[in-house]
């Protein structure tokens, strides 16, 4: 289950979180070429496309510096940028991930669910006292950001700082992962719909390869659940 609190959509009126949770996630994620999504990658990374861009307000709103700590998608697309490789880490069930975020303009999430074992996912203000976290290629100074940084977090555990900024080494896909959940949001419309576009294409994708996929119902208090994330 995700939740998205007040608090979060009280900062970002129009965020959205949508997730999808997969069975035989890195068998499938094994099975897909990667040839042809390389290619598209490379295409998407040479465009200028303002829908990687429209992350740096948001950076800004959290009170952290746009320039110095970038959303997921524009360090992938820098990255990118560089070589026709370079955004590769190796790992196939990340590296598909990162071919939809970096093809669709839209940040893009991967977590293993037997980490997260039946907690709640909850997108929240950070907790500095009390949080726990262990980011993915090296520390990270967790008093930066204002009052409304937005983390990810089970618990006291945390999944991604700074909305999508960084991930945690704890809660990351590996090669025996089978149970995934994947994540994408958005503040805006048009982020909104890069973001169900970017799932919709990695599903098919997964179940052409044999993968279960369901998608997580999200929880807003004091709000209805957003009916389209409820199906199958």
């Amino acid at each position: 289950m995700l939740r998205l609190t007040r608090q979060a959509r009280d900062i970002f009126p129009g965020l959205e979180i949508h997730g999808i949770r997969f069975s035989g996630y890195g068998f499938a994620a094994r099975l897909i070429q990667m040839d042809h999504l390389r290619k598209r990658v490379a295409a998407a990374a040479a465009e200028d496309r303002e829908i990687v861009g429209t992350w740096r307000p948001v950076y800004g709103k959290m009170g952290l510096k746009p320039s110095k700590y970038l959303s997921s998608v524009e360090a992938l697309t820098k990255r990118a940028r560089k070589g026709e490789n370079a955004w590769l880490t190796g790992e196939p069930s990340i590296d598909l991930y990162n071919a939809m975020s970096i093809i669709h303009g839209v940040p893009m999430g991967g977590y293993d669910l037997d980490k997260i074992d039946g907690r709640e996912v909850t997108l929240r203000r950070a907790r500095r006292e009390t949080d726990r976290y262990t980011p993915v290629g090296g520390r990270i100074d967790m008093s930066k950001g204002g009052e409304d940084l937005l983390v990810y977090a089970a618990g006291h555990d945390l999944l991604c700082w700074g909305l999508n900024h960084r991930d945690s080494a704890d809660f990351c896909l590996e090669p025996e992962t089978s149970k995934a959940l994947i994540m994408s949001e958005g503040t805006s419309p048009e982020q909104v719909t890069a973001s169900r576009s970017a799932l919709a294409e990695l599903t098919e994708l997964l179940i052409r390869a044999g993968a279960e996929a369901e998608w997580s119902e999200v929880t807003v208090p004091g709000a209805e659940q957003f009916p389209e994330m409820g199906g199958t």
